[in-house]
């Protein structure tokens, strides 16, 4: 069994591992190479970071269950497992919280120069950055884009911590009426984008979300708008972005995510001082690890039990089970 790029993996999960597997082994960034080698003799792997692609699915020799450590699957080759018969497995609730938290967080560390307030008070001008004005929420316009479970949440709590107005977009049109029968006001792309105070990406990546924000949408937003991406990088035109941040046509940015992760040392958006970002880390928390562990693990042990995973897990490719079957 290989446990492919996991951060601290929980020691109970472990155990419960062993109990099914000679051995587990965990890797931290490993090379698409060297994860095909490991490979190679695998029956499962909990996948975090590194990208499963055809070629090292098609490498493998006995794999049979792939569990993401997280929600995405964008990087498995999700057809070529399902070829293959291979069970693709996620989370599709684990992160929703720690995520939807993380949103919040960046929204205020933002609106507030928290960067910069950290760097001046530890630099001694703490009467100089106190005559500068920041922002409030307060009764501001929240734009989200994405009404899955994490948009959803950062809705919820938008709401009820700052009460602000609460726009969303998702192009799912069955998505219309759960926005409205949640209390929130569906909107169009445009007008939720020239609307907001507040902009926070919450969609999947897919091909239809790549550069979703571009220069065309960025010069609808407000001069004093924020945007939060807590996604995935793609979904945004950083060109564009760092060109509208550097010359005030936007306020600020929040960013988890980036398009090239870690960035370059001269990514022009490391050097502005109205963004605010974290890396890639918006659902790492010790509850989630702990949690996400013993999920993945309980996950591979009732699969090999020949029992299907239980909630919070979820099978991506049903399909797969088909194959199996045939």
């Amino acid at each position: 069994m290989a446990l492919g790029d996991l951060a601290p993996f929980d020691e109970e999960a472990k155990t419960i591992l062993n109990t099914v597997a000679d051995t587990s082994e965990i890797y931290h960034r490993i090379s698409e190479s060297d994860l095909i080698g490991e490979l190679a003799d695998a029956n499962a792997v909990i996948l975090a970071q590194p990208v499963l692609t055809r070629k090292a699915i098609e490498s493998s020799r006995s794999l049979e269950i792939i569990v993401r450590f997280g929600v995405g699957i964008d990087n498995v080759d999700l057809k070529a497992a399902t070829e293959r018969g291979i069970i693709v497995a996620n989370f599709p609730d684990m992160l929703t919280e720690p995520v939807a938290e993380h949103a919040i967080l960046l929204m205020l560390a933002v609106a507030r120069n928290l960067n910069l307030a950290d760097r001046s008070a530890r630099q001694g001008y703490w009467n100089e950055f106190a005559r500068g004005l920041r922002t409030e929420l307060w009764k501001k316009k929240l734009g989200i884009i994405g009404f899955g479970r994490i948009g959803a949440s950062i809705a919820v709590k938008g709401r009820s911590a700052f009460d602000m107005a609460v726009l969303v977009y998702d192009h799912c049109d069955r998505c219309h009426e759960r926005i409205e029968a949640a209390g929130f006001t569906s909107s169009s792309l445009e007008g939720l984008l020239r609307e907001s105070d507040v902009v926070c990406l919450a969609m999947p990546l897919t091909e239809e979300s790549v550069g979703v924000i571009g220069k065309s949408e960025l010069k609808m937003m407000k001069k004093t708008a924020i945007l939060i991406n807590i996604s995935r990088g793609r979904v945004v035109n950083e060109t564009a972005l760092y060109e509208a941040l550097k010359n005030g046509e936007l306020a600020g940015a929040g960013l988890d995510v980036l398009a090239t992760e870690p960035p370059k040392t001269d990514d022009p958006l490391l050097r502005l001082d109205n963004v605010v970002l974290t890396p890639h880390c918006s659902a790492h928390t010790r509850e989630m690890f702990n949690r996400l562990s013993l999920g993945c693990a309980e996950t591979i042990v009732r699969f090999f039990q020949g029992e299907e995973p239980r909630p919070p897990a979820s099978i991506v490719n049903p399909e797969a089970i088909k194959k199996r079957a045939a």
